[in-house]
């Protein structure tokens, strides 16, 4: 009679052992979905190395402080490399199913972040080497005998504001860079040919945004604006004291 029993039993003894196993397989098909969905949104970073070669090169040609970019990106850097580092290697469910939650859901802006800060170093570069040029041929377009000059200079910063477009190729707004320094060099030396030194392109630049004092109205600029017939062009008005 127990020899029956036993018989009978022995598959249910069987099923017994194998309940861990078909838990551990269970285990083993939520790791391969995870893992499935953690992989379908890590194609996100396939255009990584690319964005990151075309901002390295704008950083290059910014002349930056490269440790300031790296502290100001690095937190998001450091984000996408741990990421990868799990995902290259033997991720466990719990790792899979937080990066599936929280990590990839983040990628896009950790992602935004970098390209963010590292336009705004291009940008401030840009300025810096090519700014004042639109406030300048501003006041040049209307002062007779430079109206050119200052149409050449309107131009030269409406190219120049197109440096500042992230959706071209980093390598072409660095080209363009470079030929716009030259021929920024070339319209500075035209207006040093008119008189228009520093210290007038200055006066003419602070004048067109806000009121100056006379006292910064030195004989020399008053000259040159004298022999321009421009005159007519500025107003004074006085303040009283409050």
């Amino acid at each position: 009679m127990d020899d029956v029993a036993d018989t009978t039993l022995a598959p249910l003894d069987e099923l017994i052992e194998l309940l861990p196993k078909i838990d551990k397989a269970k285990e083993r098909a939520r790791l391969g979905t995870a893992l499935q969905k953690a992989t379908a949104s890590a194609e996100r970073l396939d255009g990584l190395p690319a964005l990151l070669e075309g901002l390295a090169t704008l950083v290059k040609a910014a002349n930056a402080d490269f440790e300031a970019v790296r502290s100001e990106i690095g937190a998001s850097l450091g984000e996408i490399v741990r990421m990868s580092r799990i995902l290259a290697g033997e991720p466990t469910i719990e790792q899979l199913d937080a990066i599936n939650q929280i990590g990839l859901t983040r990628l896009p802006f950790e992602m935004e972040k970098i390209e963010r800060g590292i336009e705004g170093v291009w940008r401030k570069a840009a300025q810096d080497a090519l700014g004042g040029q639109a406030a300048l041929g501003e006041v040049l377009a209307n002062i007779p005998g430079v109206e050119a000059l200052g149409s050449d200079l309107l131009k030269l910063a409406a190219r120049a504001q197109k440096l500042e477009d992230a959706s071209r190729p980093p390598a072409d707004r660095v080209k363009e860079r470079d030929t716009l320094v030259a021929e920024a060099s070339a319209l500075n030396d035209r207006l040093l040919a008119v008189g228009v030194a520093p210290p007038i392109a200055a006066f003419l630049v602070a004048v067109a945004a806000r009121p100056v004092r006379l006292s910064d109205l030195t004989d020399e600029i008053l000259g040159w604006i004298r022999d321009h017939d421009a005159l007519a062009l500025f107003t004074v008005s006085a303040h009283g004291a409050t």
